[in-house]
């Protein structure tokens, strides 16, 4: 019988996915920067967009508005891209990895 996965085994998962994505990434620098919220998505090639939005979907769970304030997408970018590689939306309410609290 398996132990249960806890929390903090599902954070350690995640990162370990970006570190997977990141090393076949165009430039695994600015894909990792992009990740953590330094870069804009706009500085990755359009491989590298589409790799950040699969982990931000389908990894860390991220509803389109998450998504749009970290990447500095416009919210129809963070959707055309999600449906492009037929994601379907999060709701943004069960996030594993929470995105960063902002301020304006």
């Amino acid at each position: 019988m398996s132990a249960p996965t806890t929390a903090r085994s599902q954070v350690e998962d995640a990162y370990a996915i970006v570190t997977r994505y990141a090393t076949t990434a165009d430039n695994a620098f600015r894909f990792r920067r992009a990740v953590n919220g330094f870069d804009p998505a706009e500085v990755l090639s359009p491989k590298d967009r589409r790799r950040l939005m699969r982990v931000l979907v389908e990894h860390w769970r991220w509803s389109d508005r998450q998504i749009e304030r970290h990447t500095k997408w416009t919210l129809s970018t963070v959707a055309r891209i999600r449906e492009d590689l037929w994601l379907r939306p999060c709701s943004g309410e069960n996030n594993l990895i929470p995105p960063p609290e902002w301020t304006d």
